[in-house]
């Protein structure tokens, strides 16, 4: 089991992140709410894992965590959780609200 974990594997940013690892032959496991999509990506480094980091609760025993998803679910999620071995936490935000401002879906 992979020690790095990517949270937000399926958008935009964490699909990058993935394939750069895939790349360099690096192992991680990568989590999405929704891992139907890459249900046949099972070969090779990455394992993909299904999270709801809102409401999802189960110990980590990563040591590094890279987050493409909100930040809000991921301070919620490492509020709630025990994490004995995390030593790193890399989250990215996004500028959605200001990108995203004078878009006409809500």
């Amino acid at each position: 089991m992979s020690d790095l974990h990517v949270f937000g594997a399926s958008g935009a940013v964490g699909s990058w992140l993935i394939r750069r690892l895939r790349a360099e032959q690096r192992s991680a496991i990568a989590w999405s709410r929704s891992v139907v999509a890459h249900a046949q990506d099972t070969d090779g480094p990455i394992s993909w894992r299904s999270c709801d980091l809102y409401n999802d609760g189960a110990a980590s025993f990563a040591t590094t965590i890279i987050s493409a998803g909100p930040l809000d679910a991921l301070a919620g999620w490492l509020t709630r959780i025990q994490t004995p071995q995390l030593r790193r936490v890399v989250a990215l935000s996004s500028m959605s609200i200001e990108a995203k401002r004078e878009s006409t879906d809500p």
